[in-house]
């Protein structure tokens, strides 16, 4: 990353791909010193009049969003569509609603949500969903997953997350009616797959397969990683709350 800060400072004006990678590379890294710190070579680059396309500033944003930065995203945000006259999409909006919402800023999000120019489509819902979770908002969360189901009435991700809220605050009878609504509605929650390589050999199962020809050989390898990790001062699960 510090190459990439020297790049960065090099590189001849105008150069939008550098300042793409390096933005991008903050993104992987999702440090919040190194970010924190850069922010303002950022802002002055677009000063010196490097010219930051919408690519840039969802790179920006998403860096923002994962770093907790949230003056820093909404200065980003408004000066997009102020100093650099871009239309934001949807994923620029999806991600100051992440930015506020990681932040525990969530009736700030909602609120957002409420101004936006265009309907609300199921990528806004969904990220105001993951951050009600987050934060365990019980009553936000209800709003956002009713009206993901209404856009995506057999999508089971809602059902699920807003299970895990009402789980999470010791809610199970709210926890209940969301898997019987689930029943009664149809809403198949997609199983999810594992891959395991014993050997030289890669094979897939279910999670909780106990009928996989080599479920035998796969419990044993995941029992052996399981004893070594372990052993190494993880803290893990029961292998059957794992597979289970």
């Amino acid at each position: 990353m510090s190459r990439s800060m020297k790049s960065t400072h090099l590189s001849p004006l105008g150069r939008i791909n550098t300042s793409r990678h390096y933005i991008g590379g903050h993104k992987i890294y999702r440090n919040n010193r190194s970010f924190a710190a850069t922010s303002p070579t950022i802002t002055k680059g677009m000063e010196l009049d490097i010219k930051p396309d919408e690519i840039t500033f969802l790179g920006v944003l998403t860096a923002c969003s994962h770093t907790g930065l949230v003056s820093e995203g909404r200065s980003f945000f408004r000066s997009m569509i102020t100093e650099y006259g871009i239309s934001p999409r949807v994923d620029h909006y999806a991600c100051m609603i992440d930015i506020l919402g990681r932040s525990g800023q969530l009736k700030e999000a909602e609120e957002f949500i409420d101004k936006l120019p265009f309907e609300p489509d199921s990528v806004i819902w969904a990220t105001l969903l993951a951050a009600c979770r987050m934060h365990d908002d019980e009553i936000r969360g209800k709003r956002a997953a009713d009206k993901l189901i209404e856009l995506e009435p057999q999508n089971s991700s809602p059902y699920v997350l807003l299970s895990n809220i009402y789980s999470a605050s010791g809610d199970w009878n709210g926890a209940k009616k969301v898997r019987k609504a689930m029943r009664e509605r149809g809403v198949k929650k997609s199983p999810g797959f594992s891959w395991i390589t014993v050997g030289n050999e890669t094979v897939s199962f279910v999670a909780g397969d106990k009928l996989h020809p080599d479920a035998i050989k796969i419990y044993g390898t995941l029992t052996d990683l399981t004893v070594e990790m372990k052993e190494d001062y993880f803290d893990l699960p029961s292998l059957g709350e794992v597979v289970g």
